[in-house]
């Protein structure tokens, strides 16, 4: 995957710095975060075990965290 990745990057002229398949990765969990997709279901579109390494992982300000976190559905 990594070589494939590196041939699209070179193909589209981006920098290797500018572009890594971790910030692809975060960049794609931060957008779904924002356009309100619900935290639990970015956790499991991410494979993470746990919210709370959602959490580490998106690098997110607090308020979106607590937006996201809103969403969560209840437990009885």
């Amino acid at each position: 995957m990594e070589k494939a990745f590196a041939r699209l990057r070179e193909r589209a002229r981006v920098d290797r710095a500018r572009a890594t398949p971790h910030k692809l990765r975060h960049a794609y969990s931060t957008a779904l975060v924002e356009a309100g997709v619900a935290l639990d279901a970015v956790k499991d579109l991410l494979g993470h075990a746990s919210i709370s390494t959602t959490q580490i992982y998106l690098h997110a300000t607090p308020g979106r965290l607590a937006e996201a976190a809103r969403k969560l559905p209840r437990l009885p």
